[in-house]
């Protein structure tokens, strides 16, 4: 009988301390926690949000772009040489990755012969390495690999690339190799253990996603697909996701392309697909993902009509999405842009700091290829929010009125923030700086402060 009552005691003192934790380390109103569980998924070491570095560039030091300083990463052209796509990312080390694609005899997508490759810096950006190839060589436009995603594993410290292979997603410019189920656009996965020096050999992941050889009969019959170029991210549960750019049937106007989230819950071993999309009445594609303060995760859209960028959010992990909305503060041209995370209050900062930097302007753009003729994007510009997305400010641009296209950002190993981005629409050269949160603000905010954490 005592040892009943003691049970009993004791299941009653086990309840009471959990929900006691559960009031004091509320996951926020917008977690699904059956999704966690279901999908066992276990909280990353760092608590990954924003950066959770130090801030040693300096106190009240304004590092402002200088386009005339801007370090040349990779050429516009090199011989028969193009670069196009930047992807920058930083390793658990601090060593600076910029990638982009090698695309010979034009600035064409695939099917082209097109390589990817991938410059080291150990510096923050003063310099570059020679060029490492991540992927194999490229000998016809049968044989391309394009359109490089990026994350870094900080749990492991493994660098995930991503890439399209193969066909094309659209026929452009009279191209006949055009993504069907039968013979889809591929998607490979390139892995490096040692800061990117070298890469593991490519493994085809295209049947876990879509095409006539995927399990689910939903994605058996979908025409295309490829992972948004840029970064990817990582969240605080340790999953691993990026957003897939996805053609559904045979129509190939843009405003039939739909957006869903591809996932890794083991590192990159398995990949999975959302459940849903966002859904809208304007169309979108290459979208980007920050995961909240609460939990939840924000989706920006590029947007392939109107000049608002797109909205939508996620309370599952990325499963089902709210409808994609148009951001009334965010004027944007049509342009792959990259949006970061860069502190967080969840991380010990003073406050909540997120990173929009987006072409906002188009200009007639000029040259062999897709693109001659066709009105490119401009005037790259950077916006920042305080209040987790809710809410965006316009702040400095860095060429007002010129050419600008795909860019990709990434918090260094200084907590200053590293831009890499094509200096041209849609083409390079590509170039590097940094700027800091003090000269996107004009100087009204001091930069990060760590709270005191009596």
């Amino acid at each position: 009988m005592r040892k009943r009552y003691f049970l009993i005691s004791f299941s009653l003192i086990v309840v009471v301390g959990v929900l006691i934790w559960a009031c004091k380390y509320n996951m926020g109103p917008g977690v699904d926690l059956s999704v966690l569980s279901k999908n066992k998924i276990i909280a990353s070491a760092d608590n990954i949000i924003g950066y959770n570095g130090k801030i040693t560039y300096g106190s009240n030091k304004v590092i402002a772009p200088n386009m005339n300083k801007a370090i040349e990463v990779f050429p516009f052209q090199y011989g028969p040489v193009y670069y196009r796509i930047p992807s920058l990312v930083v390793t658990t080390n601090g060593t600076l990755l910029a990638f982009a694609d090698r695309r010979y005899n034009n600035r064409n997508d695939l099917p082209n012969r097109i390589e990817v490759e991938v410059k080291r810096s150990t510096n923050n950006g003063k310099t570059w390495s020679k060029g490492i190839r991540v992927t194999p060589r490229s000998l016809s436009d049968q044989e391309g690999h394009g359109d490089v995603a990026t994350v870094v594993n900080r749990k492991t410290g493994e660098i995930l690339a991503l890439v399209a292979a193969g066909a094309g997603f659209v026929a452009t410019a009279g191209q006949s190799l055009i993504s069907t189920p039968q013979t889809p656009m591929k998607i490979i996965l390139f892995k490096s253990s040692d800061d990117g020096k070298t890469w593991s050999a490519g493994e085809d992941i295209t049947s876990q996603i879509y095409g006539a050889q995927c399990k689910d009969q939903s994605r058996k019959g979908w025409y295309a697909a490829f992972v948004t170029s840029g970064n990817g991210l990582q969240l605080s549960t340790g999953r691993i996701i990026f957003v897939i750019n996805v053609r559904e049937n045979e129509q190939k106007t843009a405003g039939s392309f739909k957006n869903y989230a591809l996932y890794s819950d083991d590192g990159g071993k398995s990949w999975s697909v959302s459940k849903s999309g966002p859904q809208n009445n304007y169309g979108g594609n290459e979208s980007k993902i920050v995961e909240l303060v609460d939990g939840r995760l924000l989706m920006s859209t590029r947007p392939n009509s109107g000049n608002k960028r797109m909205h939508a959010y996620s309370s599952d992990g990325g499963e089902t999405w709210t409808k994609s909305e148009p951001k009334s503060d965010i004027t944007v041209a049509s342009s792959n842009g990259d949006m970061i995370y860069y502190t967080s209050t969840k991380n010990g900062w003073d406050t909540n700091r997120i990173i929009h930097f987006i072409p906002t302007s188009t200009v007639t753009v000029s040259g062999e290829g897709q693109y001659n003729g066709r009105t490119g994007p401009a005037s790259p510009l950077f916006y920042y929010s305080y209040d987790d997305g809710q809410t965006f400010t316009r702040s400095q641009d860095i060429r007002s009125g010129q050419q600008a296209g795909y860019s990709s950002l990434a918090v260094l190993h200084d907590g200053s923030i590293g831009v890499l981005f094509e200096d041209k629409s849609w083409g390079g050269p590509i170039k590097f700086m940094r700027v800091n949160f003090e000269w996107l603000t004009r100087n009204k905010d001091k930069g990060p402060t760590k709270k005191s954490s009596n």
